[in-house]
């Protein structure tokens, strides 16, 4: 990975959050990167989350019984010190309505990840997914954007076609099998498929990118100046001084 990129994902996991418009400029929710300060900051976090993966369990490749114990262990030992890899918690109000990633992160190409809303709102989830999409081509300066889901997860269909495109540029065949009580879809050939269900791939690049379907956002372009450039620490400081974040940890922006 790029020392960039790796220090662009360290900076936001540790100190930037987020603000969800709508259409009007009006904040609806926020994006708060998933860290030990936040797993502390927020209650019960790893029930509601093992909660929301049994509710939802069918929108997953992997279908297992989630428990508070084994999802703090994968926050903790897992996710958390991954360095190619982030997990936002929706936040509307005090309230974690969700969560959102990035996985696989390079300076070409990441992947949304791990993605579940429990908030029904009209167009809510569209306007989390444009800030998203901001953050990826607009601050981290990565050149491709992807999303994979089943085929059968209607909402994620209509929900990930809205924004992406309705053009899938990959389908995959998959098999499930279950041992131990557990099941898990893998990507297979059509000889081996035991099931109907599809691994659709969207995605989109940055060339292709509708700045206009992303509304102006400060914080983004307050982030963007502070990750993309070399910066004295002086300047950093008074970047952070200025920008509604907690204050900047100016040792990682300098690079190596």
């Amino acid at each position: 990975m790029k020392t960039s990129i790796r220090h662009k994902i360290g900076f936001i996991k540790n100190h930037a959050e987020f603000h969800v418009f709508d259409e009007e400029g009006g904040v609806l929710a926020r994006l708060v990167p998933v860290n030990r300060k936040s797993l502390k900051d927020f209650e019960c976090v790893a029930s509601r989350m093992s909660d929301w993966r049994n509710l939802y369990a069918d929108c997953f490749l992997t279908r297992f019984h989630a428990t508070s114990e084994r999802t703090e262990h994968w926050l903790n030992h897992s996710l958390i010190p991954q360095e190619d890899k982030l997990l936002f918690f929706i936040i509307v109000g005090n309230d974690i309505v969700g969560h959102i990633g990035l996985a696989d992160i390079t300076g070409e190409s990441a992947e949304i990840d791990n993605v579940i809303n429990n908030h029904r709102e009209r167009n809510f989830f569209a306007n989390v997914l444009k800030t998203v999409m901001a953050l990826v081509f607009e601050l981290m300066d990565i050149e491709r954007l992807q999303i994979r889901y089943l085929s059968n997860n209607v909402r994620a269909v209509r929900a990930y076609q809205k924004i992406f495109g309705t053009t899938v540029i990959r389908i995959d065949h998959l098999k499930y099998e279950e041992k131990n009580g557990e099941g898990c879809f893998t990507v297979c050939s059509q000889g081996e498929s035991n099931t109907d269900v599809r691994y659709l791939t969207s995605a989109v690049v940055r060339q292709e990118y509708d700045t206009s379907i992303c509304f102006p956002h400060p914080l983004i372009n307050r982030c963007g100046s502070t990750l993309n450039d070399e910066r004295t620490l002086t300047d950093a400081n008074q970047i952070a001084q200025t920008a509604p974040l907690p204050q900047l940890a100016t040792k990682d922006l300098a690079g190596d």
